[in-house]
């Protein structure tokens, strides 16, 4: 009886490290999906941003670039 006890204990526990690692694995696509929305949309912002001129168009290409830095660095603008 102790060792059934003992071989149910760990496979729960299995079956929640498993679970663990699924959930990890959907939170890491998602920041995928998400770092690859914005890369996606990033060479029309900086075609926008170009077509302005003066002070403004050079902040918002300023900041775009920033952004393009957190992105290749693997993490999205937010993080």
């Amino acid at each position: 009886m102790y060792r059934y006890r003992n071989r149910q204990s760990a496979l729960g526990r299995e079956r929640v490290e498993e679970f663990e690692a699924s959930r990890d694995s959907v939170r890491t696509l998602e920041a995928f999906a998400r770092d690859q929305q914005e890369v996606d949309q990033l060479p029309s912002q900086v075609e926008d941003a170009s077509g302005e001129g003066g002070v403004r168009g050079i902040l918002k290409v300023t900041r775009l670039l920033k952004q393009i830095r957190q992105l290749l660095r693997g993490g999205g603008p937010g993080q």
